[in-house]
């Protein structure tokens, strides 16, 4: 642009030593960073270091071996099904996990060496040595061990199990972390591997940028930036093998506000107690609601229906009800996604699995991970990928100027190019898998990256809070990433989230606006403390959700999906089509890792598919399908029109599970709901502060009372009047006959009252939609009972319920219009008067004009319908 920002960048990556690659690259996105929840300060740690440390003290080896196991996501007492159906019948469980345990163990001691066959039976006793060979065969399929970019990883011996029979052609789309992570892996065990990637660079939604400015030049992460939990995580062995020191984040994080003061401590910690409150709140709601019910509310819903019930602090009122946003907004970073799209039964379904362990900045940025991989795996820059087809003979792939064949197809988009269909399949993909590409949620969370001349704020911080007064968008620059020379490459750069709805209205934003923007805060911050912050001398602002090779930042669970969901685009189509990526991976969703970990998986899977091990595994059934499912998967099953010819492997020699998750089982890990490293509770706030100096725009503030008074109106329409129709927990009143350019005809608003469905201490929960006659009568007629109906509402009808402030623009809007005219038409001008005036029109003139427009005997005809002799 003219004033020197950017919305895209010339970002160089170093493929190899003295070799640089400079191209320019289209914006990419983040993958979900999941720091740690709002902790007091905690004393520094020293760097992490690669010399071999000595156990701690009072902990046994057997400890320390089911330790390391479930840092890397093991099940630590008995095998998982993978591994079962490689074991031979009658093995002692118990001893192969021992024995599986301890070759993990070894191998994470010294990451950067090859730990063969032969090296992990050499401290096995002679009785076990038999289950030494099942136990490394899996950790290296899977890659648990001898992964990585280690010079001595890069190739697999000739005479290692793990080498290639077969010479198999694998294509791989998109050169991000899943499909990097599986070409390594392919490459090395000799199989010919072709990576296809639209963008013209690699990292797809990990993409270090190198910006330049004056004499000054800094690398930022505009994708994914934070490791998030270096115990177990392979992310970290790779930087480990690499050499890059890991720079753990610290837990102080001030949080300031509109006037540039922190905000007081005792409200913050107040706010941030009654937060995990609401947390804890919403987990024992959803448990007391029978059935399904949870499963058609958002989180969104629940919080904000418990956060209504909390005392305010007198005289701070707007002050708490402002920090409680920056909050929701951690929230909705955490999963990019706004509130009210969130499942409240299963958002956080993956919290069991959490990395444990330090969160990390990578100085010189992650891309150097995904660079290391790429290391002479052949990659077609430039390919954007139209077309997918798969038959007996191969794979077929298309794209806009090249046809490529192979054997099988490992597929990585990014779930908001399948939801988009920019992918032709051919055949279409199994229903199973084309309704969770419906069913998951897929946001955005964006950036906005500032090179500076030198670090001016405070280089103990490694996090900024900031709290947006705009009630409408508390997700605008709310958490600053801060990146000083060191950390940088030697720039320094300050990066900031957007967030939530703001993170939508964001993408619109010029650059230079947003950066005028920024700047007013950062000065409003540091100039009373007597520090001048110089101007930038570059700025990057992503767009993620325009990118049409992503379309957005990473998933979520929505309202009507669950963990299954990932599982279903996980499984492989007929042992030709593979999936990966973080939108593939149940335990670990939405992060850098997670996305890692699934090409290993896609890699192990491809493996066993068209190269078993010479011992033929026993076949067993997997989370979600039969023996016959499983069989119809796999390329020699004579049952699928699609499976591969005579000679490729039986169903039964493939080890991999039918629902594809990573090996693991659930264990007790810290909640990640919060999203982000979140300012200290133990903050000071300046004397004096609190209170903002300024009211937040009047539109903003408008739209947020609107919505208030249309619940109340709501309420009291449904409390003080008969409903035209009753069922179970719906009520409806019927909406008048319609009038052009006012509403469709045969709308009616429904309550959907939930206090008489849950146990435990009754709490008025109401919601609302809009439904037309015809879906009423449909669900009246629904057998099963009100939890059946709220699931065909859901699932088939695709209506929403909306509650008090839902921050559901466009179903607000429509929910408020019936509204206006249900009272219109039975002239109740006092809940008009309530609901407030339409467009300047004050409630008694919106009551005549919306009666004029619909005809003088309209309350007459609604009357009559409610009567039946309508």
């Amino acid at each position: 642009s003219p004033d020197g920002y950017q919305d895209q960048a010339t970002p160089s990556y170093t493929l190899r030593a003295r070799e640089k690659i400079s191209q320019p690259a289209r914006r990419s996105e983040p993958i979900k960073e999941n720091p740690k929840k709002r902790q007091e300060p905690a004393t520094p740690k020293p760097p992490n270091s690669d010399s071999k440390k000595q156990r701690p003290a009072g902990l046994s080896v057997d400890e320390l071996e089911l330790a390391c196991a479930v840092a890397c996501g093991l099940d630590d007492l008995q095998p998982e099904e993978e591994e079962v159906a490689m074991l031979p019948p009658g093995a002692d469980h118990g001893a192969y996990v021992k024995v599986r345990n301890h070759i993990l163990t070894r191998w994470r001691a010294d990451v950067r060496r090859y730990l063969s066959l032969e090296d992990a039976a050499s401290r096995i006793l002679g009785k076990f040595k038999p289950l030494v060979q099942h136990a490394w065969t899996f950790l290296s399929a899977y890659g648990f061990i001898n992964f990585g970019v280690a010079p001595k990883l890069m190739r697999e011996p000739e005479r290692s199990s793990m080498h290639a029979r077969t010479q198999k052609s694998i294509v791989i789309i998109g050169a991000g972390l899943a499909g990097a992570a599986a070409a390594r892996q392919l490459v090395k065990w000799g199989y010919k591997v072709v990576l296809l990637e639209g963008r013209n660079r690699p990292g797809g939604r990990v993409w270090s940028m190198r910006m330049e400015g004056g004499d000054k030049i800094g690398l930022a992460d505009l994708g994914g930036a934070i490791i998030t939990g270096i115990d177990g995580n392979p992310l970290a062995v790779l930087a480990r093998q690499l050499g890059v020191p890991m720079h753990e984040i610290r837990n102080r994080c001030p949080l300031y506000l509109e006037d540039g003061t922190e905000a007081p401590a005792d409200l913050d910690a107040q706010v941030l107690e009654q937060h995990n409150a609401l947390l804890d709140g919403a987990d024992k709601f959803r448990d007391e609601l029978p059935g399904d019910v949870a499963d058609c509310i958002s989180v969104g819903a629940a919080l904000k229906m418990l956060w209504n019930e909390v005392p305010r602090e007198p005289g701070r009122e707007e002050l708490q009800e402002t920090l409680m946003r920056w909050h929701f907004a951690n929230v909705e970073f955490a999963n990019a996604a706004k509130l009210h799209s969130l499942s409240l039964r299963n958002w956080d379904q993956d919290d069991p699995y959490e990395m444990e362990g330090a969160h990390v900045f990578l100085p010189g940025g992650n891309g150097q991970l995904v660079g290391a991989l790429l290391r002479d795996v052949p990659v077609f820059y430039g390919q954007v990928v139209s077309r997918i087809a798969h038959s007996r003979e191969g794979v077929t792939v298309t794209t806009q100027d090249n046809t490529f064949k192979a054997d099988a197809c490992l597929v990585t988009v990014p779930l908001g190019v399948l939801k988009k269909d920019a992918i032709v399949f051919s055949p279409p993909l199994p229903e199973d898998k084309q309704q969770a590409i419906t069913r998951l949620g897929y946001g955005v969370l964006n950036k906005l990256v500032l090179l500076f001349p030198h670090a001016f704020w405070d280089t103990t911080l490694d996090t900024i809070g900031h709290v947006s007064p705009d009630p409408d968008m508390p997700g605008l620059f709310f958490l600053f990433y801060c990146f000083p020379e060191h950390l940088a490459g030697g720039g320094a750069v300050l990066g900031v989230l957007v967030s939530g709805h703001a993170a939508e209205r964001f993408e619109s934003m010029p650059v230079p606006d947003a950066v005028a923007r920024l700047m007013k805060v950062l000065r409003t911050i540091h100039e009373p403390m007597g520090i001048t912050v110089p101007d930038p001398l570059n700025a990057v602002a992503t767009r993620w959700a325009s990118d049409p090779l992503s379309y957005g930042s990473y998933s979520s669970v929505a309202v009507g999906a669950t963990g299954d969901d990932y599982e279903a685009l996980a499984r492989d189509v007929a042992g030709r089509l593979f999936f990966a990526g973080e939108a593939t991976i149940a335990k670990w969703p939405a992060t850098m890792h997670g996305a890692f970990i699934s090409g290993l998986r896609e890699a192990a899977k491809i493996k066993f598919a068209y190269d078993p091990p010479r011992r033929r595994p026993k076949r067993g059934k997997g989370r979600e399908g039969s023996e016959q499912e499983d069989a119809a998967a796999s390329p020699s099953s004579s049952s699928s029109e699609e499976s591969g010819n005579d000679s490729e492997p039986d169903a039964g020699a493939r080890s991999d599970t039918s629902d594809g998750e990573f090996a693991g089982s659930k264990r007790a890990g810290r909640s990640k709901r919060a999203g982000s490293v979140p300012p200290s509770s133990s903050t000071k706030g300046r004397e004096g502060s609190g209170r903002r100096r300024a009211e937040a725009s009047a539109e903003s503030l408008a739209a947020v009372q609107a919505a208030s008074r249309a619940a109340e109106a709501l309420r009291a329409l449904f409390s003080e009047h008969e409903p035209d129709v009753e069922f179970g927990c719906f009520s409806a009143i019927y909406g008048p006959p319609a009038a052009p350019g006012l509403l469709e005809e045969g709308k009616a608003l429904v309550q959907v009252d939930f206090s008489g469905m849950r146990t435990g201490p009754r709490r008025n929960l109401a919601m609302y939609a809009t439904l037309t006659r015809a879906q009423l009568s449909a669900l009246r007629d629904v057998r099963g009972g009100d939890e059946a109906r709220l699931a065909v509402m859901n699932r088939d009808l695709g209506i929403k319920l909306v509650g008090r402030g839902s921050g559901n623009g466009s179903e607000d809007a429509s929910l408020t219009t019936l509204l206006r005219a249900v009272l219109a038409a039975r002239k109740l001008t006092a809940l008009l008067e309530l609901l407030g005036p339409e467009a300047g029109v004050g409630g008694q003139a919106a009551a005549a004009k919306l009666a004029s427009e619909m005809g003088a005997g309209a309350a007459e005809v609604l009357k009559a319908e409610a009567d039946g002799s309508g």
